[in-house]
């Protein structure tokens, strides 16, 4: 009886335990969305056994919110506990095409829920092969073109894979926005080493779905093995007497643009070592010591040759420590009965050409401070009331020594006539300025005084000397001017009018002198031509 018990309890048990799984039924639930998570309603839904192979097509559609259920066990096929199954959920109508599936595992559960499956458009159409040069060099920037088609026209990225290894190195998104369907896109790259590359790239969508890679472009990369060459384009060469200068340089390569070259420079004599790398193609040097210099430069392309002969520029400072001297070289009396006064001055200096000095004056009862330094050597003043004056004035040469005793003149206007309008002078002819020969100069001088002394001059320096034509002549309007022994030219012609109260005005007009000969036969060539013509006539007579 005890036996019996036991028996029973078992086959009681036993009876709990199913006989076989695949007989119960087994059903798969869920739900599916769009990538936007909008419930997609009517999409198909297949089941894939993927340890079998066999499918179960169309077992179902999604209905409202997006749900579906279909059965992997009894009445339908019975597949086994724990096996691999794939759900895949396939959109029509506005959607046609667009895809996407789960992954589960069969449970003992009759009634398994499967995780949400998103549905995403296809993937974009496989990129054109990329077009682009084939052959290049280590380190230079090389761009490559291609172009893909979404077939829903969404907007596209795309992966480059540089060296062919099959991996994105690359995604280009357009800074986020991705590129419209069909538009042709650029990308740049540069290789570090030679070699032979492959380059690939493939499409992917706003939806994240990748297509496939690309036909491949080969690509053989050489490395640049020329340096670039080193030009000084200005500096200082020779003895200068300045210590501060300034140089300029620029280069050029087989490869690397200029514009993207480097440089390192140093002053031998100066920098104890070379400057770092710099797109710069300029420099300066202060206060440098008296000595002989060496300034060198080199340059450096984007392969990292190095120009082995860089371009040099030797020179010697030798500084000017000496100032210039001025001296007045025309002036009015000590006592004059003229309110206008001329001055003329000139200077000189153991380096700086007397062309190349400036100067700066001032008149001491009448002007409170210096003039501004220029190369002018002549100054007027007109309408100076009667008293006592001094006119200074000082030199400066291109090293910026000054003439620490200026050149000085002290004179009294003394002067009985309360007249203090100058003169208006206005040279009125020749009106062009190119002249030759003998040239009439005229002038027309305005005053309220007809008693009129005219004084006239010349400068072929530009001002820096000047010359007399006619000086303190009473009642002349006009002055034959014979420029056929003056050398061809730029000429300055100065008109100064002083009137009875010593009044000064005046004024200046440059010219051109061109005395060249106008080629011609002269008189000898003429008979000779005359001569030859007479022969030939008598010969055809003959």
């Amino acid at each position: 009886m005890r036996y019996a018990k036991v028996l029973l309890a078992i086959i009681c048990m036993l009876s709990l335990i199913p006989l076989q799984a695949e007989a119960q039924p087994h059903t798969v639930w869920g739900y599916c969305y769009y990538d936007d998570a909008t419930p997609a309603e009517g999409v198909l839904i297949t089941a894939i056994n993927e340890d079998t192979g066999e499918t179960l097509a169309n077992v179902t559609t999604t209905n409202e919110e997006g749900f579906y259920f279909f059965n992997t066990g009894h009445p339908t096929p019975g597949w086994d506990y724990e096996s691999n199954i794939t759900v895949v959920a396939t959109a029509t109508g506005d959607h046609r095409g667009w895809k996407g599936e789960v992954h589960l595992t069969k449970e003992y559960v009759p009634n398994q829920q499967a995780d949400d499956i998103h549905l995403v458009p296809p993937a974009p159409e496989t990129p054109a092969q990329p077009s682009g040069t084939t052959e290049g060099m280590v380190g230079m920037i090389y761009t490559y073109t291609t172009v893909a088609t979404d077939p829903y026209e969404y907007n596209i990225s795309y992966g480059w894979d540089w060296d062919g290894d099959g991996t994105v190195d690359e995604w280009d998104d357009n800074g986020g926005n991705y590129y419209p369907s069909g538009e042709n896109i650029t990308a740049s790259h540069a290789w570090g080493d030679p070699g032979e590359y492959e380059i690939k790239v493939r499409a992917k969508n706003e939806w994240n779905v990748t297509g496939d890679w690309s036909p491949p472009l080969n690509v053989t990369i050489e490395a640049d093995t020329v340096p670039p060459n080193t030009f000084i384009i200005s500096g200082p060469s020779g003895t200068v007497t300045v210590s501060t200068v300034s140089f300029s340089w620029s280069g050029d390569d087989d490869i690397t643009g200029a514009g993207n070259l480097v440089y390192s420079y140093k002053l031998e004599g100066y920098d104890t070592g070379w400057s770092s790398w710099t797109s710069s193609t300029t420099t300066v040097y202060e206060n440098l010591p008296n000595g002989a210099y060496v300034f060198k430069v080199k340059a450096k392309d984007e392969a990292g040759n190095t120009d082995n002969i860089p371009a040099t520029r030797e020179f010697t400072v030798k500084k000017d420590v000496n100032p210039p001297d001025t001296r007045i070289i025309q002036a009015p009396p000590s006592e004059t009965q003229q309110r206008g006064s001329l001055f003329i001055w000139t200077g000189n200096d153991d380096v700086t050409p007397v062309n190349k000095l400036q100067y700066s004056y001032t008149l001491e009862g009448f002007q409170s401070s210096w003039s501004n330094w220029s190369s002018e050597t002549t100054v007027t003043f007109s309408s100076l009331p009667n008293g006592n004056y001094t006119f200074k004035v000082k030199a400066k040469d291109e090293a910026g020594n000054m003439d620490e005793t200026p050149a000085t003149h002290q004179f009294t206007v003394n002067v009985s006539s309360d007249d203090v309008t100058p003169p208006v002078v206005h040279i009125v002819s020749p009106s062009d300025v190119n002249v030759s020969g003998t040239v009439t100069l005229q002038w027309q001088v305005t005053d309220n005084d007809t008693n009129i002394v005219i004084s006239i001059y010349y400068s072929s320096d530009n001002g820096t000397t000047w010359h007399t034509l006619v000086e303190n002549e009473s009642g002349i309007s006009s002055y034959e001017w014979n420029t056929n022994d003056m050398k061809n030219g730029a000429y300055i012609v100065a008109v100064y009018a002083t009137d009875s109260a010593g009044n000064v005005g005046f004024e200046k007009k440059t010219y051109t002198v061109d005395n060249r000969k106008t080629p011609g036969l002269g008189i000898p060539a003429m008979v000779v031509a005359y001569l030859f013509i007479a022969f030939a006539l008598k010969r055809k007579r003959q």
